[in-house]
């Protein structure tokens, strides 16, 4: 039971967490807020789900034709006085949130538009694995950034850029680099600093060109 109390090493290995689980399958998911203190209550309210089951037992579920369930706990960094934001995964299949009528919170299927898994100012969503990929193309579940917050860096940008806030846009650059570069931020990222270079060129402000930017590799995820 212990091990569902396990919290990712922060910020970047959760979304890992969460990528890896949708992408084998467990697309329904719920989430809320916990006080700290009534975790173990909880996961055993909800054991009827199999939490708490090992590789083995989700296989022997699987071939019995029940869902696979799995509780996530957001890294301690996201606390909020000892209390903790929780996410329950599951797939298809028999003692599921899909098939139950009694589930902790309201239940969202993530392949909806309007059911993305978010995450601070991310998205969980399938897009094309490549960028110029024909339309019915494959596609694969990565992060981005929300439309709202992609805007929003659009408009600094530009608001520095007019200013000729040089150290500013250098401060921003440096932002945008740390992001988490899942497939999608990482091609955002790219067409951020696309568009901040030819708005400056507009106003004829040389900047440094833009950075290369690092490539996401699978990291541990617990300590």
């Amino acid at each position: 039971m212990t091990d569902l109390f396990r919290r990712p090493v922060n910020q970047t290995a959760f979304m890992q967490h969460l990528q890896r689980l949708v992408s084998t399958g467990h697309v329904y998911w719920c989430a809320d807020v916990i006080p700290q203190e009534r975790l173990p209550a909880f996961a055993e309210k909800w054991s009827s789900f199999g939490l708490a089951a090992d590789i083995p037992a989700r296989a022997y579920r699987k071939r019995s034709g029940k869902a696979s369930v799995h509780l996530c706990l957001a890294p301690m960094s996201f606390d909020d006085q000892d209390k903790v934001l929780w996410w329950m995964l599951s797939t298809e299949g028999a003692q599921g949130l899909g098939n139950s009528d009694r589930v902790p919170g309201r239940v969202k299927d993530c392949r909806l538009a309007e059911a993305r898994i978010v995450f601070g100012h991310y998205e969980l969503l399938q897009l094309p694995r490549s960028a110029t990929a024909e339309k019915g193309g494959p596609v694969s579940w990565t992060w981005r950034l929300s439309a709202s917050r992609y805007r929003e860096w659009e408009a600094l940008l530009v608001e520095r850029i007019k200013a000729r806030d040089t150290a500013g846009l250098k401060e921003a650059a440096g932002y945008l680099v740390a992001m988490p570069m899942f497939a999608g931020v990482r091609e955002q990222v790219k067409r951020l600093f696309d568009e901040r270079d030819k708005v400056a060129g507009k106003f004829k402000l040389r900047l440094p060109a833009a950075p290369k930017l690092p490539s996401m590799r699978m990291i541990k995820l617990w300590e």
